[in-house]
Order: structure tokens, then sequence, then C-alpha cells
């Protein structure tokens, strides 16, 4: 009789639970479904009611990139917001973006790469002891994991994603199992609709961007491009004295209409052309097609494009970066310099994202919206019949060319620059430390992709190491692209930043900030990367100090 009232006692209570868990599951389908469309919302979701489901301490939701054979979890972390660096926490708000929460692994490595590839659940007490987990992670985070829920999204049969919670005391239970698995499932239909959706979006902004480049830029002058095709290469270092130094003043000292030229000689000149095997017409086409796509903006233009490559090609030819580098990145780096503001709307990637534009709807759910946009127009110019400069490159070489290409535009967001900062430091002592044949094969390919990243930076911020003839006329170029951004803002009801505020900015104040915080660290990195180039970080300190006199004369 006593064990039947236990049985019948046990028995409520478990139909107690099961009906909790049931009421939850049902009001944890309602929330996930009643989602707005957008990918990032809907993440953020299911990560909150992994959370709640599970009792979790912490989620993530790993999604797959199939382009790059990658897993990668936009949203890791949804308790802790990522700490800025020292330098980036000094910065002016204008002048600080948000580092990228992203990461990123090989689909092949760790525990959710198993599990996406054998579509199994798998429950773990104690992450550390299973020879998959991959613990860098936890090493990028500062977050220690324990025990360690991991379930597969199927959508059709595929695997499009992997859930994980972490950290659950003793240890995720098999009604965790079976809640996540249930959990799951709804989060598979969830998320295709919500792709679906975010396909028909992206395709109906894709036409709109489309349309607007048609409608603002012009088709090649053919009288043009037969004169340059029919021309000889001239000798640059004849018609500009001082072309091949650190120091040249392109934006001064070369006109618009010999920037083609120029380019087609640093072309021949790195070998660039001859590697790839590309026909000089090809490139004629494809720079004047590439010009064609800047707009007239005050700064972001044709000539600041000229300038930043230029810049590469001194480093390539005089500081040592073609033999850091080798001559495949180094051509990747002068293309990537030539295309990386293409089609530059004088904005930023904030006001674009406020401004709910075409290209925020389409690059705002991946991280920094112009630098996307503007790898895929430069990408898109390298299609164009006539301008493919790697028609004759090996396919297998083609891919790494573009992949290339790829990392050094999106290198150029100031997000990206300060979220690799530690990295980059960690490298260049590395180098300093340890002689090269002691070098790993993965961390030689570690520091090319680093050092590659730097110098896209370098080049980007080189005008703040010209002669303060050139530098503090480039400075006013960029303040009247931010105060027309300014003028934008207030004509739709909103308050400026200081750096917008054409009324209120402080140009000295501000640009002493730029300097100390972003381009200063920045050639710092060059001087030890390439020391040859250390003239570059004496020279921003130079007009460091004109800047300070401004500020000074201004207050007294």
């Amino acid at each position: 009789m006593i064990q039947r009232h236990l049985e019948l006692g046990l028995s409520h209570i478990y139909s107690i639970r099961a009906k909790r868990r049931s009421d939850l599951l049902l009001e944890v389908a309602r929330k996930l479904l009643d989602t707005s469309g957008e990918i990032d919302d809907l993440l953020k979701r299911i990560v909150a009611q992994t959370r709640e489901l599970t009792g979790a301490d912490r989620c993530s939701f790993f999604l797959v990139d199939k382009e790059r054979n990658e897993l990668y979890a936009k949203i890791f972390d949804l308790n802790a917001e990522p700490q800025p660096t020292t330098d980036q926490a000094a910065l002016p708000a204008s002048l600080n973006p948000q580092p990228s929460t992203e990461i990123r692994f090989p689909i092949n490595r760790g525990i959710a790469a198993h599990v996406y590839q054998t579509g199994e659940l798998l429950n773990l007490e104690n992450a550390y002891k299973n020879e998959m987990f991959n613990s860098d992670i936890d090493g990028v985070t500062g977050f220690v994991t324990t025990s360690l829920l991991t379930i597969p999204v199927f959508n059709n049969g595929e695997v499009i994603g992997v859930i994980q919670a972490m950290n659950k005391a003793p240890r995720f239970t098999k009604a965790d199992e079976a809640d996540g698995v249930a959990f799951a499932v709804l989060a598979g239909l969830a998320l295709h609709q919500s792709l679906m959706m975010e396909e028909r979006v992206k395709a109906e902004h894709h036409a709109k961007v489309a349309l607007e480049i048609l409608a603002y830029h012009r088709q090649i002058n053919p009288e043009q491009l037969s004169a340059l095709t029919s021309e000889p290469t001239i000798d640059v270092h004849a018609k500009f004295p001082g072309f091949a130094t650190l120091s040249f003043q392109g934006r001064l000292a070369v006109p618009l209409d010999q920037t083609i030229r120029c380019c087609v000689f640093m072309l021949e000149d790195l070998e660039i052309l001859q590697r790839w095997r590309t026909p000089r017409e090809t490139a004629i086409k494809f720079l004047l097609t590439l010009q064609l796509g800047y707009r007239d903006v005050p700064y972001h233009n044709w000539m600041h494009a000229f300038s930043v490559a230029q810049f590469c090609y001194v480093l390539a030819r005089k500081a040592g970066l073609l033999e850091a580098v080798g001559l495949d990145e180094v051509a990747a780096l002068f293309i990537s310099c030539l295309g990386h503001d293409v089609d530059h709307r004088g904005t930023t990637n904030n006001f674009q994202k406020l401004a709910g534009s075409s290209l925020a709807t389409l690059y705002s759910s991946m991280g920094s919206v112009l630098e996307r946009h503007h790898l895929a127009q430069t990408l898109y110019i390298l299609q164009v019949d006539g301008c493919n400069l790697l028609a004759n490159v090996e396919s297998s070489e083609y891919r790494k060319v573009l992949d290339r290409i790829r990392r050094n535009i999106l290198a150029t967001d100031l997000a990206s620059h300060f979220a690799i900062q530690k990295r980059t430091e960690a490298m260049l002592v590395q180098r300093e430390t340890t002689a090269p044949d002691q070098l790993t094969p993965t961390e030689k390919s570690n520091a090319t992709h680093l050092i590659c990243c730097l110098i896209m930076t370098a080049c980007d911020l080189s005008d703040a190491g010209k002669p303060w003839e050139s530098a503090s006329l480039v400075a006013e170029l960029i303040y009247a692209e931010f105060f027309a951004q300014g003028d934008l803002e207030r004509a739709r009801g909103e308050k400026p930043m200081e750096i917008n505020d054409r009324t209120t900015a402080n140009k000295p104040k501000l640009q002493l900030g730029f300097i100390d915080h972003v381009a200063m660290p920045a050639f710092k990195f060059l001087s030890r990367a390439l020391p040859l180039a250390s003239e570059v970080e004496g020279a921003v300190l130079r007009n460091r100090q004109r800047w300070q006199a401004l500020l000074d004369g201004s207050s007294t």
C-alpha cells in the first residue's frame, strides 16, 4: 500500500513537471515564432529561449557559412558586452566603432562542428575531457565551459545550424535533451521562414541598389580607353619626382587625368599583370570602370583610392612589404586598396543603419555595411566583360585571390582593426623574439593575415602621415563629408554628433583624438612590422604637434 502511494505521488510529481515543461515549451514556441523576420532578432530569441528552457548559464547559436566552410556565431554571449581595448575606450563616441561579436571556426573543428557534420546531439558533463572540444573560443571570450549540450537544428533533413547550451550544474539532463530537441525543431522552422523572408527582401534591395548605381555612374568613354591603350606606359618617376616615397602627396601632385596612367605603371612595376597574365588593355578597362564606380563626394572618392594604392605601392617597393608577405599578397593588397571605397556614399555605417538604407538592409546583419558593399562592387567589376584581371589565373589560385581581397577590404572597417589589435600585438612580439625558421606554418600564415590587415588600415589612414600641407587639406575634405552627413541628420530632426556638427565641431581637438587613439597606434604597429616605414610615425607626430598648436591657439 505504501509503495502504491509512493508510486502515485511520484507519478503526480512527474506529471506536474511534465505539464510545466510543456507549458514552458509552448510559451517558448510562441515567443520564438513571434518575430519580425529579422535574422538577428530571431537569433537573440533562440539564444534567450534556449537558456530559459534548459537553465543554462550561456548559450550560442551557430550558423553555417558554406562559402567559407565555417561555422559562426553572430550573437555568442547574450549576457555580456564585448570589452573595448584601452585605446578604443578612450576614443570619443563619434570615433568609437563597435567591435564585432562574430566568432568563426572551421567546419571540421570543435564540438559544434562535430554535431553539424553528424547531425547527432552531444551532451558532455565536462567539455575539456572531450578531445574534440575547441578551447580557443573560451580563450577569446574569457568564459570557462564546463557542461555542454549541443543540438543540431534541421530543416528538410539538412542541418542548418547548431544550438549550444553551456554550464548547467551538475550537468544537462535527459529531460533537457528532449526539450532541446523539441525546441530545435521549432527553431529550424522559424529560421527557415526568416531566411526566406530575408532573401526576398535582399533581392528587392539588390535591385534597388543596382538601379541607384546605374543611375549614378556613367559608361567608359571609348575614346579615353583607346587613347590609354594605344600609348606607352608613362615613366612615373620622371613625370612625378618623389612618387616612390612615403611622403609623396598624391592628391596634390598627380592630376586626376594622370591617375589611371600611374596605376598602370604601378601594376606593371610590381609585376602584378605579369603574375596574373593580365593583358594591359584589360587592366586599363578595369581601372576606368573602377574609377567610374567612385562617387563625387569630398573625401571617399577616386583620388582617395589612388592615394591609398600609391602608399601600398611604396610599402611594397621601398619598405619591405614585398619581402614580408610575397607578391601574391601584395597583388591582392594593391587591388583591394583601389577598390576599398568604391561607390562610397559619403556617410558612415551607422548612418546607413539608422536611415534604413538598402545597403543596411543587405549587409547590416553581417556587420561592416559599407565595406561589404565596396567588396561586392569590386568583385562585380572584376566580372564585367573585359575587366577581369584574373581571367588567366588558375581556378585554385583564383579563389585564393578573391579570399584575400575579401579579407583586405573588410579589414578597412575600424571595428575590425580594433577587434584584432591584441592579436596583432602578440604576432609582432612573436616576430621580434622568434627566428623565422622557428615559426610553424600556422604561425607564419597567421602573421601574414594580420600584417595584410594592418597594411590595409595603414594605407587607408596614410594621409595622416603626409606632410602638413596634404594632411591638413585631407582633414578639411573629411570634415566636409562629416558635416554633410550632419546636415542630413539635422534635416531628419536628429542631433548630429560633434564630429558631424559644423556648428560645434572642434577640428583640432577631434584630430588629436583621432591621431592618439587610431592613427598613431596603427603606425606604431606598421613601424614594427616594416621598420623601413617608420618615418611615417614621425610624420604623424609632427602633424599632431601642428594640431595641438591650433588647439592651443584657439583656446587663448
